[in-house]
């Protein structure tokens, strides 16, 4: 299971690999227009209350990914530090 993993995460040369990739940097593309849009003045609350969601779904997504990471990494501590 974790070499499977780790051959998505770590591998863009496969279908799952690309796909992986361009999902995460599509979504950190969506998160910097969300905190840009964010930073404006008078935002209705309805389009706050997207921005907030996008941001929310953003940082777990984040969060799922760097844990992955992290176990998939040959030395978990000298990942994460």
């Amino acid at each position: 299971m974790r070499k499977r993993i780790r051959d998505i995460v770590n591998n863009d040369t496969t279908k799952y690999g690309r796909t992986f990739d361009y999902t995460i940097e599509f979504l950190i593309l969506v998160s910097l227009i969300a905190y840009a849009i964010e930073t404006l003045p008078n935002n209705p609350p309805a389009l706050q209350l997207i921005l907030v969601r996008i941001e929310t779904i953003s940082v777990i997504i984040f969060t799922i990914e760097y844990i992955l990471r992290i176990y998939i990494a040959e030395k978990p501590l000298k990942y994460i530090f």
